[in-house]
């Protein structure tokens, strides 16, 4: 045997040696017990709290171990007449059935199969019935309208509302005292000037609220807006309208038409259904002041402040002889506007502004009138007004005219009688008797195709185009006719050639051209140069003077340049006839430039 061998158990050894291991355990574990279940934690309503909630959530923890609760809400503390006593599986519980307002207690226990915890700490709660929130009349409002209408909020769960409306501040004997099933009241008959009060409570069943606070609101008559006639404005019409506001629930309006601001004495005191009034009879010329107040039944408003007016007549306009004008004709017709209700007029002519010297002076029905008796040649003023033998109205404007003779032509001359001239262009020298507007020149005596053109003290000609001998017909006109005709001829010999002897023309494809032409801010000089060589460009004037010389270039091609009108210091020149000449390869071109 080997030494080991004294250790080794046999099987059954082993066996009973752990059957006495499980029982010693068993001898010596605890005794098991069961644990009672917890009372439940209340959640909600919380303790103490208020609600307007008819049915209020009821909430609580969940009990471990818990199968079931018992719920009781009594609004006796001792619990002693539960208004709701359940069972629930669940923790949370919604009445079935709406809850009065009062002040209620609840509490909860747990219960399982075998076991059931003690009462919750009981929780206390409020049921109220809530107030509407007013809406209108606003607070402290004034209102035109005097059947007003009441609003609130909708409060759930309400049955209807109590209305109380008064003219007292403690609402005592109410006007109004009402309930009603909605939210709202129109007041059906006319309330008087003044202030009231109203409040309003819900009821839900036999539940009643607090009354709301209490508001109240004023009854005012709206005073009138006056429109028309607008303050401080010119009238024509005599027998104007008067137009005002309407005032909400007016029964009628005075109205006030005085001379003077204060109202002292009074021109018209009228009373009136309609928020309007036309006068019958005229109101003389002058100034007004207006007023109007309402009634609304036996209330009235304070009177407007008063719109003045002026009742003013209007002056013809006159027509003709236009401003400004001149005539030839010596009984010219006079005629102006016909204002409405004008019935005559007088007319007034004077040769001067102030009409101090009148030449005319006369009343007539009609709105012309034309003079029977040659007028002096002259400067003349006229103006015109309605005739009246009672009220002072205005005159026109003042319009002034001239009466001219037509002219007469006493002499003529070209270029100051000169007989020869190499330059295309000739003045017209002449002497007039009158006051000539145009002037007409012309090579043809019967001035074929000629226009009449402005007349100045020095009036130009352009001669046509071919050497030799011209002559030119000359007259003169203005407003009363033409005056005579007179002639004179000159010599015209243009230029060949330039410095140098060359007599030969520029090349037939030079051009050159000048636009606008006449001008007067400026002209565009446009050439074109077919050969490479400089180009002398130079603005002369009838005496042959160089007044300007402009740049220029030599390259091929057509070229623009600027003039405006202006000589070598920058100053202006005067209006007139200036030549225009362009040298290029040894050969001239010229052309007549108008400025203005």
């Amino acid at each position: 045997m080997f030494p080991h061998d004294r250790y080794k158990l046999s099987h059954t050894s082993r066996s009973l040696h752990f059957i006495l291991f499980l029982w010693l355990i068993v001898i010596a574990a605890p005794e098991v017990t069961s644990t009672p279940l917890p009372a439940p934690t209340l959640l909600k309503p919380i303790d103490g709290s208020t609600t307007s909630s008819r049915k209020p959530p009821f909430d609580w923890f969940n009990v471990y171990g818990a199968s079931e609760y018992d719920l009781q809400i009594d609004n006796q503390a001792d619990f002693s007449s539960p208004v709701v006593d359940v069972t629930l599986t669940t923790s949370d519980y919604i009445p079935g059935e709406n809850l009065m307002a009062d002040t209620y207690y609840w509490r909860v226990r747990a219960r399982s199969d075998t076991d059931s915890s003690s009462w919750s700490v009981p929780y206390s709660f409020s049921i109220y019935t809530p107030e509407p929130n007013l809406f209108s009349p606003l607070n402290g409002s004034e209102l035109y309208d005097r059947t007003p209408s009441f609003e609130w909020n909708d409060v759930t769960n309400a049955t209807g509302y109590d209305f109380q409306l008064s003219e007292y501040s403690d609402l005592s004997s109410p006007i109004a005292d009402l309930t009603l099933s909605i939210s709202g009241y129109n007041q059906p008959t006319n309330l008087a000037v003044g202030t009231y009060y109203w409040r309003v409570r819900t009821q839900i069943n036999s539940d009643l609220s607090n009354w709301t606070s209490i508001w109240h609101f004023s009854i005012v008559i709206q005073a009138p807006m006056l429109i028309s006639p607008f303050n401080n404005t010119r009238i024509t019409n005599r027998t104007p309208t008067f137009d005002w506001s309407n005032t909400m629930g007016a029964t009628s309006y005075d109205l006030q038409i005085s001379e003077q601001s204060d109202f002292s004495t009074l021109l018209y005191d009228v009373s009136t259904v309609t928020s309007n009034y036309a006068l019958t009879t005229e109101l003389p010329l002058g100034t007004y002041y207006w007023r109007v107040r309402a009634w609304v039944d036996a209330d009235v408003t304070v009177w407007t402040a008063p719109f003045s007016f002026i009742v003013v007549t209007i002056a013809p306009t006159p027509w003709f002889p236009g401003n400004y004008s001149t005539t030839g004709d010596r009984t010219p017709r006079f005629d102006w506007s016909a204002p409405v209700g004008a019935s005559s007029y007088d007319l007034e002519v004077a040769t001067d502004s102030e009409f101090s010297n009148v030449v005319i002076y006369v009343t007539t029905t009609a709105s012309e009138y034309t003079p029977t008796v040659d007028m002096e040649l002259g400067l003349y003023y006229w103006h015109v007004r309605i005739h009246s033998d009672t009220e002072p109205y205005s005159w026109s404007n003042t319009y002034q005219f001239t009466i001219v003779a037509e002219p007469q032509l006493v002499s003529f001359a070209l270029n100051n009688g000169a007989r020869e001239t190499s330059v295309q262009t000739v003045t017209l020298d002449n002497t007039v008797t009158g006051t000539p507007t145009q002037y007409l020149a012309s090579e043809d005596v019967s001035f074929t195709g000629a226009v009449w053109a402005s007349y100045s003290q020095a009036p130009s000609f352009i001669l046509s185009a071919d050497a030799g001998v011209k002559t030119v017909y000359f007259k003169v006109r203005n407003e009363a006719g033409e005056s005579n005709v007179k002639q004179d001829y000159i010599t015209y010999n243009p230029p060949t050639r330039v410095g140098n002897g060359d007599s030969e023309t520029l090349p037939q494809n030079f051009t050159m051209r000048c636009y606008p032409n006449p001008f007067y801010d400026y002209a565009e000089i446009v050439y074109y140069l077919p050969r490479p060589a400089p180009a002398q460009i130079g603005i002369y004037d009838l005496l042959g003077r160089c007044m300007r010389t402009l740049p220029s270039v030599r390259s091929v091609g057509e070229h623009t340049i600027v003039w405006d009108g202006t000589d070598e210091s920058g100053n202006r020149l005067p209006a007139g006839v200036y030549y225009l000449f362009v040298n290029h390869n040894r050969k001239t071109a010229l052309r007549i430039v108008k400025l203005r």
